[in-house]
């Protein structure tokens, strides 16, 4: 295996650019072989508007491009691309829309096009995502007509679903036309009674979850606007097409530390600070990984999950029952492509990486292990190949 490198910050002048030796491995007959000589160089960039060194925190693959979501920074969001070349040859990130957002979503490919949440609109602005079906052109859709910031976009049932929050606190929005009218649903009155903000959907064969904040008093000191921390840092709702027992369409435990528990087991994702990373259907279920912070850094007591739906009366109803994979306690992103599930392992502060890939959870192949010139922090996968986004900004291609 080769991992070669597409820079996406500014780097120093040819003059003098900074490169590093990059070790590469190859895989023959089971065993990896160690090659010097390949050169890491930082002497193209994005375009010179664009500030440099952003944490990549995902890889997506959509119409035969790379899209990168970077670290939320300040100032104007702008949609990025790369064209991943046969020769593997470096080049500049696309800027294909410069958005007035502050900030962008999860980036998903539904119905093949890709949707990208506006995380952070003017203000004043109703909220709303962005939708391109290729070819680098871009069409902004409005959800509603009051501000609200979305987070997460998923596709169910015939319905497009959006996470976020708005003047109410946490909000689901759907829509069964294509977007042309919407639904709002304030989850402060279903099952979410203190959660600000919604942040994250989960399709799950024919279950939709959606995961939302939930204000916690440090304390651990219940009052009249507070929940105690004991009882979880987020609610865990399923959704109920025709309304759950109690009439709700978002239903869950009102304190959801049990299914939090049940989803990654012996995680830190019942805290605040936690919460799922890239996650990917796969088979019956779906594959996620535990994040903490800022995205950049893996929670120190997760690993790769697998979960299916499952009734738990005791849980508070409908939840995601979760296992640990075994050996892949390092694991900070997967994705899932063709039926093959790939994993990148990355201790947190360290530079050294692997990439396994399995069809089965069960039995890995090693796809790269090595170092790199900085921490890796992301995955995408397109066509059986495979690039790793890093904590400085640049991106690299894993190829066999």
């Amino acid at each position: 295996m080769v991992i070669r490198p597409y820079p996406t910050e500014r780097g120093h002048p040819p003059g003098g650019a900074c490169r590093f030796a990059l070790a590469f491995g190859l895989l023959l007959s089971g065993t990896v072989q160690l090659l010097a000589g390949e050169v890491w160089s930082e002497i193209l960039s994005t375009p010179e508007d664009e500030k440099a060194g952003e944490p990549i925190l995902d890889i997506v693959a959509f119409d035969g491009r790379l899209y990168l979501r970077q670290l939320r920074k300040p100032g104007p969001a702008a949609i990025l691309s790369l064209s991943p070349k046969e020769d593997m040859a470096v080049e500049k990130a696309a800027v294909e829309l410069k958005t007035e957002s502050s900030g962008l979503g999860l980036f998903r490919v539904l119905d093949g096009k890709l949707h990208i949440p506006d995380a952070g609109p003017p203000a004043k602005t109703p909220g709303g995502y962005y939708v391109s079906a290729g070819g680098g052109r871009w069409e902004r859709v409005s959800v509603g007509d009051e501000p609200a910031c979305f987070y997460d976009i998923a596709s169910f049932d015939g319905k497009l679903f959006l996470a976020g929050n708005g003047r109410r606190g946490a909000l689901v929005c759907s829509s069964r036309d294509g977007g042309k009218s919407w639904e709002m649903t304030w989850l402060n009155a279903e099952a979410a009674r203190w959660s600000p903000r919604a942040s994250h959907l989960l399709t799950v064969g024919k279950e939709l979850f959606v995961m939302a904040a939930r204000e916690v008093d440090k304390a651990a000191a219940a009052t009249n606007t507070v929940a105690p921390i004991a009882w979880g840092a987020w609610y865990l709702l399923s959704y109920f097409p025709a309304g759950s027992d109690r009439g709700l369409y978002f239903d869950g435990p009102p304190r959801p530390v049990l299914a939090l528990r049940e989803i990654a087991p012996g995680t830190s994702i019942a805290s605040p600070g936690f919460f799922l990373g890239s996650d990917a259907p796969f088979r019956d279920g779906v594959v996620y990984v535990v994040l903490s912070s800022d995205g950049t850094a893996r929670d120190s007591k997760g690993g790769l999950f697998y979960a299916v739906p499952k009734d738990v009366p005791a849980a508070g109803g409908r939840i995601l029952a979760g296992r640990r994979i075994p050996k892949m306690d390092l694991a900070r992103a997967v994705k899932v492509e063709k039926g093959t599930c790939y994993v990148l392992l990355a201790e947190n502060a360290s530079t050294e990486a692997q990439v396994m890939a399995s069809r089965d959870l069960e039995t890995w192949q090693t796809i790269f292990d090595g170092k790199l010139p900085s921490q890796a922090v992301s995955l995408g996968v397109a066509d059986g190949a495979c690039y790793l986004g890093l904590l400085d900004g640049a991106v690299g291609c894993v190829t066999e």
